[in-house]
C-alpha cells in the first residue's frame, strides 16, 4: 500500500514539476503563451506514464536494488537510480519518437517530459529510501 500511495505521489509531483516548468520556459521563451489546452494535455499525457514507470520500473528496479544492497544506505543511489538509470527506456521512446520524422512531439516536449520523468524517478527514489526499513516495503 505504501509503494502505491509514494507512486501517485511521485507521478503527481512530476506532472506538477512538468507544468511548472511548461509555465517558465512559455514565459522565457514565448512571452507567457500557455493556454488551458497545453496544460489540460500535458496532465494525463505525463500522469499516466508517470504513474506506469512508478509500478513497473521503479518500484521493481528498487526492491532488486535493495535486495542486490541488502539495504538502503545510500539515499543518493536510490534516489539517482530511478532518476536517470531507471528512466532510459522512456527516454529512448521519447527520442525515438523525435527521430522517426513525422514527430508527436517536438524537442521542447521531448525536454519537458524528460524533466518531469527525471522528478518523478527522483521523488519516488527518496520516498523508497524513507519507507526502506518498513517491512510493508
Amino acid at each position: 500500500m505504501k509503494l502505491f500511495l509514494l507512486s501517485i505521489f511521485a507521478g503527481a509531483t512530476g506532472t506538477i514539476a512538468g507544468v511548472a516548468l511548461l509555465f517558465m520556459g512559455s514565459y522565457a521563451f514565448d512571452g507567457g503563451r500557455v493556454n488551458a489546452v497545453d496544460v489540460l494535455s500535458f496532465v494525463p499525457l505525463m500522469l499516466t506514464p508517470a504513474l506506469m514507470m512508478c509500478g513497473v520500473l521503479y518500484a521493481p528496479g528498487l526492491l532488486w536494488l535493495r535486495r542486490k544492497r541488502k539495504h538502503c544506505a545510500s539515499a543518493r543511489l536510490f534516489v539517482l537510480f530511478p532518476a536517470l538509470a531507471l528512466n532510459l527506456p522512456a527516454f529512448i521512446v521519447l527520442l525515438a519518437g523525435l527521430f522517426a520524422g513525422n514527430a508527436f512531439f517536438g524537442l521542447s516536449e521531448i525536454l519537458l517530459f524528460a524533466a518531469a520523468f527525471i522528478v518523478a524517478g527522483a521523488v519516488f527514489g527518496r520516498g523508497f529510501v524513507h519507507y526502506c526499513g518498513s517491512k510493508n516495503v
